[in-house]
């Protein structure tokens, strides 16, 4: 992964929609609407009827997420 330092200025701040972050966190939208309902998802911005993500928040939401491989395989 990249550190801060090597995405274009602005890149981790800039919002983005559902679709563009089912893109990258490789999950179904139907399931990020169910995280919004439910909780557990990453954080988001609603603007009348319009989410967006913002990039920044579903990387660290990834980040969260990972598992470090165990020795024990």
């Amino acid at each position: 992964m990249y550190t801060e330092t090597e995405y274009p200025p602005g890149f981790l701040d800039e919002a983005i929609d559902q679709a563009e972050t089912a893109r990258v966190t490789g999950t179904p939208e139907r399931t990020l609407e169910a995280y919004r309902c439910r909780g557990g998802g990453p954080r988001y911005i609603k603007i009348g009827r319009r989410v967006r993500y913002i990039r920044r928040d579903v990387f660290a939401w990834l980040k969260r997420h990972r598992v470090e491989a165990s020795d024990a395989a």
